[in-house]
């Protein structure tokens, strides 16, 4: 089970990287000073527009993630992945019609969780979920070919709208107001060389940090990054390297016929008209989750 494990992994990896530009990052048009590459993110993201991050990275850069994007998709098993995606489609389907009852059950009662929290932030939660589900994530034939700006500019870009949304939601100030401190970020060239500067990075009445910063390509990059890229990018490549194009025939079934339970599962839940009914349901699919893990360890 290796390989599944990898293909789901692999490409939290890839857009994990992705996330490391939020510090070093701009516009197209190189700034002139490293502290405006901050200045521009911060206002960039504060104005829904994380494709500031692609936008600014050196082209190398560029290259190397959209090589891993596109070789995970060519060796991703076309079958499987749109099978993960038709069942994660049906559980956002079962929490969207039976919110109801699952919030009136004792599983989520007797859960250590605030339950009006919950219930207050399920529609926008789902609806972020389901951003992912329509998106070019969902086709293996568009991933294969992502423009990774374009996706930003679009998916990302409704997926930070959402979140922002949500996060008004919050009691907690600091989460609540995310957004907003992003626009309020101070920076202030601390030593500066031709290809190399320290910039000192304030969000008012909350914390301040120092980043070295060089250039790359004509673009600033953290130093840290910059220092650990080809590093980072050699081992994606290394795994992506050693992942076979298909699975064995006894893999691909057991899974698959793991996949069936869980959506047989999920359409008894779909047709549950009591709380009863549905943690019934919702205990057997808990119970073979946990069998899984069991059987992996």
């Amino acid at each position: 089970m290796k390989k599944a494990r990898f293909i789901y992994g692999s490409i939290w990896i890839i857009f994990f990287l992705l996330f490391l530009f939020v510090a070093g990052c701009s516009k197209k048009v190189p700034p002139k000073t490293a502290d405006q590459v901050v200045k521009d993110v911060a206002q960039g993201l504060a104005a829904h527009q994380p494709q500031v991050l692609w936008g600014a990275l050196p082209a190398s850069y560029q290259k190397d993630i959209h090589g891993l994007v596109h070789d995970f998709a060519a060796k991703t098993d076309k079958e499987l992945w749109n099978k993960s995606f038709a069942l994660f489609n049906k559980v956002l389907l079962v929490l969207k019609t039976k919110k109801n009852l699952l919030m009136a059950g004792k599983m989520l009662n007797d859960a250590p969780i605030d339950a009006k929290k919950l219930s207050d932030n399920w529609d926008g939660v789902l609806g972020m979920a389901e951003v992912i589900t329509k998106s070019e994530l969902a086709d293996l034939e568009k991933l294969k070919h992502l423009d990774v700006g374009k996706f930003l500019s679009g998916t990302g870009a409704d997926l930070i709208k959402r979140l922002d949304a949500l996060s008004k939601l919050e009691k907690d100030e600091k989460f609540a107001t995310a957004f907003t401190q992003l626009k309020t970020v101070n920076t202030t060239v601390i030593q500066s060389q031709k290809d190399a500067a320290t910039v000192k990075i304030e969000v008012p009445k909350e914390v301040s940090w120092e980043i070295a910063f060089v250039k790359v390509e004509e673009k600033w990059v953290p130093k840290s990054l910059a220092d650990q890229w080809k590093t980072e990018i050699e081992k994606a490549k290394k795994e992506l390297a050693e992942f076979s194009t298909t699975f064995t025939a006894e893999e691909k079934q057991r899974v698959l016929g793991v996949m069936t339970s869980i959506d047989g599962i999920l359409d008894q839940m779909l047709a549950a008209k009591t709380v009863k009914e549905l943690e019934s349901t919702l205990g057997q699919a808990l119970g073979m989750v946990l069998g899984m893990a069991l059987g992996k360890g």
